[in-house]
């Protein structure tokens, strides 16, 4: 199955449950496991940029088996920019 490349940024992720998602440039949401980003799992904080690979794979559970689009691979990750931390700073 081919899978596409994107830049997506990380909206959640609990590395405890080990899953959250990513938002990609059309604004769609998209699940990432932490087997598909072990050695990111440090950096995949809230505004982080990734670069990774989207495709359909296959999950079961107990609401039946379905194909679901998500992350397959973490290529790469940037941190989320610096917050802004007062204008004073910016005026002195």
């Amino acid at each position: 199955m081919a899978h596409e490349e994107f830049s997506a940024i990380i909206k959640s992720f609990n590395r405890d449950k080990g899953f959250g998602f990513v938002v990609l440039p059309n604004g769609s949401e998209v699940f990432i496991h932490i087997t598909k980003a072990e050695e990111f799992v440090e950096e995949l904080v809230p505004g982080a940029k990734i670069q990774c690979t989207i495709g359909k794979e296959y999950k079961g559970d107990a609401k039946g088996d379905k194909w679901r689009e998500q992350v397959t691979a973490v290529l790469a990750v940037e941190p989320p920019p610096a917050p802004f931390t007062a204008w004073a700073e910016v005026v002195h």
